[in-house]
This record gives C-alpha cells, structure tokens and sequence, in this order.
C-alpha cells in the first residue's frame, strides 16, 4: 500500500508541474496547481482513512480515539 501511494503521489507531481508550467500565464498556472494539490489532499486522506479501516481492532475503538489515530 505504501509503495503504491509513493508512486501515486509522484505520478501526481509529474503531471501537475507538466501541466502548470506555463511561464506565459503564471496566475493560473498557481490556481491549477493549488486546486489539484487539493484534490490529492483529499483523496490521499480518503486513502490513509480506509487503509485504517482494514487494520485490526481499529473499528472496534471509539470514534474519538479513532480521529485521534488518523491525526497521529
């Protein structure tokens, strides 16, 4: 799993600075960038979140020590 995600997030990083470079328009190559970084930032947070699901016990903690498990 972690292996994928390493390779997912520099796959991701190639093709946003591909696609944002542009020393022509600056402005929208920062806008594109930022909302695909946030894009990623919300599915690599989906991706740890179910990835905690699949461990043993986790499920059967409180919701409260769960949150404090995926902030950890």
């Amino acid at each position: 799993m972690t292996f994928v995600l390493c390779i997912f997030i520099y796959s991701f990083f190639v093709i946003v600075l591909q696609k944002c470079f542009d020393p022509a328009n600056p402005k929208d190559a920062k806008e594109l960038l930022f909302t695909q970084l946030a894009q990623f930032t919300v599915l690599s947070t989906q991706l740890v979140v179910e990835f905690a699901k699949q461990m043993p016990g986790f499920l059967d903690l409180c919701i409260e020590d769960q949150i404090i498990m995926l902030k950890v």
